[in-house]
Protein backbone atom coordinates (compact mmCIF):
# COMPACT_ATOMS: atom_id res chain seq x y z
CA UNK A 1 0.00 0.00 0.00
CA UNK A 2 3.21 2.12 0.98
CA UNK A 3 4.79 1.80 -2.20
CA UNK A 4 1.57 2.42 -4.55
CA UNK A 5 0.81 6.03 -2.37
CA UNK A 6 4.33 6.83 -3.27
CA UNK A 7 3.91 5.86 -6.55
CA UNK A 8 1.41 7.63 -6.59
CA UNK A 9 3.27 11.10 -5.36
CA UNK A 10 6.33 10.80 -7.63
CA UNK A 11 3.68 10.38 -10.70
CA UNK A 12 1.94 13.99 -9.54
CA UNK A 13 5.42 15.39 -8.97
CA UNK A 14 6.61 14.40 -12.39
CA UNK A 15 3.96 16.00 -14.29
CA UNK A 16 3.84 19.16 -12.15
CA UNK A 17 7.63 19.24 -12.38
CA UNK A 18 6.76 18.86 -16.37
CA UNK A 19 4.48 21.47 -16.68
CA UNK A 20 6.32 23.75 -14.66
CA UNK A 21 9.00 23.55 -17.46
CA UNK A 22 6.83 23.58 -20.13
CA UNK A 23 5.29 26.81 -18.08
CA UNK A 24 8.06 28.13 -17.72
CA UNK A 25 9.59 27.48 -21.63
CA UNK A 26 6.35 29.84 -22.77
CA UNK A 27 7.79 32.40 -20.90
CA UNK A 28 11.10 33.14 -23.18
CA UNK A 29 11.59 36.02 -25.05
CA UNK A 30 10.04 36.04 -28.48
CA UNK A 31 10.61 38.35 -31.47
CA UNK A 32 6.97 39.18 -32.61
CA UNK A 33 3.85 40.49 -30.66
CA UNK A 34 1.91 37.93 -31.89
CA UNK A 35 4.40 35.34 -30.66
CA UNK A 36 4.11 37.06 -27.52
CA UNK A 37 0.51 37.05 -26.84
CA UNK A 38 0.44 33.34 -28.37
CA UNK A 39 3.05 32.30 -25.49
CA UNK A 40 0.90 33.85 -23.20
CA UNK A 41 -2.31 32.47 -24.10
CA UNK A 42 -0.60 28.81 -24.36
CA UNK A 43 1.34 29.31 -20.39
CA UNK A 44 -2.36 30.18 -18.94
CA UNK A 45 -3.22 26.65 -19.23
CA UNK A 46 0.02 24.54 -18.14
CA UNK A 47 0.34 27.20 -15.03
CA UNK A 48 -3.06 26.75 -14.22
CA UNK A 49 -2.75 23.18 -14.17
CA UNK A 50 0.39 23.37 -12.46
CA UNK A 51 -1.03 24.88 -9.42
CA UNK A 52 -3.28 22.74 -8.99
CA UNK A 53 -1.41 19.30 -9.16
CA UNK A 54 0.73 21.30 -6.52
CA UNK A 55 -2.42 21.67 -4.61
CA UNK A 56 -3.27 18.04 -5.41
CA UNK A 57 0.38 16.72 -4.40
CA UNK A 58 -0.02 19.22 -0.53
CA UNK A 59 -3.37 17.36 -0.48
CA UNK A 60 -2.15 14.07 -0.92
CA UNK A 61 0.70 14.26 1.40
CA UNK A 62 -1.61 16.45 4.13
CA UNK A 63 -3.90 12.65 3.92
CA UNK A 64 -0.48 10.49 4.26
CA UNK A 65 0.29 12.37 7.44
CA UNK A 66 -2.92 12.34 9.20
CA UNK A 67 -3.22 8.14 7.95
CA UNK A 68 0.66 7.73 9.51
CA UNK A 69 -0.50 9.62 12.69
CA UNK A 70 -3.68 7.74 12.64
CA UNK A 71 -1.56 4.53 13.12
CA UNK A 72 -0.76 2.93 16.24
CA UNK A 73 2.82 2.27 16.92
CA UNK A 74 4.08 -1.14 16.99
CA UNK A 75 7.17 -3.24 17.94
CA UNK A 76 7.86 -6.21 16.50
CA UNK A 77 4.73 -6.97 15.35
CA UNK A 78 3.10 -6.81 18.06
CA UNK A 79 -0.63 -6.04 19.23
CA UNK A 80 -1.20 -3.16 21.27
CA UNK A 81 -3.43 -5.35 22.99
CA UNK A 82 -1.40 -8.35 23.25
CA UNK A 83 -0.63 -7.32 27.12
CA UNK A 84 -4.28 -5.76 28.12
CA UNK A 85 -8.11 -6.54 28.29
CA UNK A 86 -8.74 -3.11 27.49
CA UNK A 87 -10.05 -2.02 23.97
CA UNK A 88 -13.23 -1.12 22.32
CA UNK A 89 -15.98 -3.58 22.53
CA UNK A 90 -14.83 -5.32 25.48
CA UNK A 91 -18.24 -5.37 28.08
CA UNK A 92 -17.64 -4.21 31.71
CA UNK A 93 -17.60 -6.76 34.11
CA UNK A 94 -20.46 -5.20 36.29
CA UNK A 95 -22.26 -5.97 32.85
CA UNK A 96 -21.50 -9.39 32.73
CA UNK A 97 -24.25 -11.93 31.22
CA UNK A 98 -24.43 -15.29 32.92
CA UNK A 99 -26.53 -18.48 32.14
CA UNK A 100 -27.94 -19.14 35.97
CA UNK A 101 -28.82 -22.49 34.58
CA UNK A 102 -25.21 -23.24 33.60
CA UNK A 103 -24.26 -21.21 36.99
CA UNK A 104 -26.09 -23.83 38.80
CA UNK A 105 -24.83 -27.02 37.33
CA UNK A 106 -22.20 -29.41 38.72
CA UNK A 107 -19.92 -29.01 36.08
CA UNK A 108 -19.84 -25.15 36.37
CA UNK A 109 -19.59 -25.69 40.27
CA UNK A 110 -16.83 -27.99 39.91
CA UNK A 111 -14.74 -25.85 37.44
CA UNK A 112 -15.27 -22.35 40.26
CA UNK A 113 -14.30 -24.43 42.62
CA UNK A 114 -11.04 -25.41 41.17
CA UNK A 115 -10.54 -21.39 40.29
CA UNK A 116 -10.66 -20.94 43.78
CA UNK A 117 -7.93 -23.70 44.14
CA UNK A 118 -5.82 -22.38 41.26
CA UNK A 119 -5.59 -19.26 42.78
CA UNK A 120 -4.77 -20.40 46.62
CA UNK A 121 -1.62 -22.16 44.94
CA UNK A 122 -0.32 -19.07 43.21
CA UNK A 123 -0.64 -17.39 46.80
CA UNK A 124 0.70 -20.08 48.44
CA UNK A 125 3.61 -20.34 46.10
CA UNK A 126 4.31 -16.55 46.24
CA UNK A 127 4.00 -16.74 50.07
CA UNK A 128 7.34 -19.66 49.97
CA UNK A 129 9.05 -17.38 47.92
CA UNK A 130 8.97 -14.70 50.11
CA UNK A 131 9.97 -16.87 53.02
CA UNK A 132 13.45 -18.26 50.83
CA UNK A 133 13.67 -16.67 47.70
CA UNK A 134 15.81 -19.92 46.58
CA UNK A 135 12.71 -22.44 47.50
CA UNK A 136 12.18 -24.70 44.70
CA UNK A 137 8.94 -24.38 44.21
CA UNK A 138 8.97 -26.01 40.51
CA UNK A 139 7.52 -29.45 41.23
CA UNK A 140 4.30 -27.43 43.20
CA UNK A 141 3.67 -25.29 39.81
CA UNK A 142 3.82 -28.20 38.22
CA UNK A 143 1.75 -30.34 40.03
CA UNK A 144 -0.64 -27.43 40.29
CA UNK A 145 -0.70 -25.93 36.85
CA UNK A 146 -1.36 -28.47 34.80
CA UNK A 147 -2.06 -27.13 30.91
CA UNK A 148 -4.81 -29.29 29.92
CA UNK A 149 -6.73 -29.28 32.99
CA UNK A 150 -5.96 -25.78 33.68
CA UNK A 151 -7.30 -24.79 30.43
CA UNK A 152 -10.13 -27.45 30.52
CA UNK A 153 -11.60 -25.56 33.96
CA UNK A 154 -11.07 -21.94 32.60
CA UNK A 155 -12.99 -23.00 29.56
CA UNK A 156 -15.61 -24.39 32.02
CA UNK A 157 -15.78 -21.37 33.40
CA UNK A 158 -15.96 -18.88 30.98
CA UNK A 159 -18.66 -21.24 29.01
CA UNK A 160 -21.26 -19.31 31.58
CA UNK A 161 -20.83 -16.25 29.62
CA UNK A 162 -22.49 -14.69 26.49
CA UNK A 163 -20.56 -14.03 23.63
CA UNK A 164 -20.68 -9.97 24.47
CA UNK A 165 -19.56 -10.55 27.65
CA UNK A 166 -16.58 -13.35 26.20
CA UNK A 167 -14.84 -10.64 24.56
CA UNK A 168 -13.11 -9.82 27.80
CA UNK A 169 -13.01 -12.94 29.53
CA UNK A 170 -11.67 -15.20 26.45
CA UNK A 171 -8.29 -12.29 26.58
CA UNK A 172 -8.13 -12.98 30.47
CA UNK A 173 -8.49 -16.88 30.00
CA UNK A 174 -5.68 -16.59 27.08
CA UNK A 175 -3.13 -14.77 29.59
CA UNK A 176 -3.91 -16.52 32.13
CA UNK A 177 -2.66 -20.26 30.19
CA UNK A 178 0.29 -18.41 28.84
CA UNK A 179 1.23 -16.53 32.39
CA UNK A 180 1.09 -20.53 33.87
CA UNK A 181 3.28 -21.26 31.11
CA UNK A 182 5.57 -18.67 31.90
CA UNK A 183 5.50 -19.38 35.28
CA UNK A 184 6.99 -22.61 34.99
CA UNK A 185 9.43 -21.70 32.89
CA UNK A 186 10.76 -19.15 35.38
CA UNK A 187 10.63 -21.40 38.55
CA UNK A 188 13.16 -23.65 37.22
CA UNK A 189 16.98 -23.61 38.84
CA UNK A 190 20.10 -25.31 37.62
CA UNK A 191 21.37 -27.85 40.21
CA UNK A 192 23.33 -26.16 42.69
CA UNK A 193 23.04 -22.99 41.20
CA UNK A 194 20.91 -20.31 43.30
CA UNK A 195 18.48 -17.67 41.51
CA UNK A 196 19.78 -14.79 41.09
CA UNK A 197 17.73 -11.56 42.39
CA UNK A 198 16.63 -10.66 39.22
CA UNK A 199 15.47 -14.43 38.33
CA UNK A 200 13.65 -13.65 42.05
CA UNK A 201 12.38 -10.63 40.31
CA UNK A 202 10.91 -12.20 37.42
CA UNK A 203 9.47 -15.40 38.99
CA UNK A 204 7.58 -12.79 41.38
CA UNK A 205 6.70 -10.91 38.75
CA UNK A 206 4.88 -13.66 37.07
CA UNK A 207 3.31 -15.08 40.18
CA UNK A 208 1.83 -11.59 40.76
CA UNK A 209 0.45 -10.67 37.17
CA UNK A 210 -0.88 -14.57 37.09
CA UNK A 211 -2.70 -13.53 40.54
CA UNK A 212 -4.12 -10.64 39.15
CA UNK A 213 -5.56 -12.62 36.10
CA UNK A 214 -7.71 -14.54 38.51
CA UNK A 215 -8.64 -11.17 39.83
CA UNK A 216 -9.57 -10.06 36.61
CA UNK A 217 -11.77 -13.15 35.73
CA UNK A 218 -13.46 -13.34 38.85
CA UNK A 219 -14.70 -9.45 38.45
CA UNK A 220 -17.04 -11.28 35.80
CA UNK A 221 -18.20 -13.71 38.41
Amino acid sequence: MKSAFLAAVLALLSVASTDAFVAGSAKLPVRAAASRTAAVEMSAEPQSRQAFLQQGVAGVLSLAGIAALSQPASAGGLSPVSNSDKWAGVLDPRSAVKDSDKMASDGVKKDLAALKNYQSATKDISDTLAKDPQANVLPKVQQTFKFAEFRQVLNGVNDVFDEDTQRGTDLIIRNMLQDALELSQASKMKPDVPRSPRKVEILNKKLMKLDQAFEKLNAYL
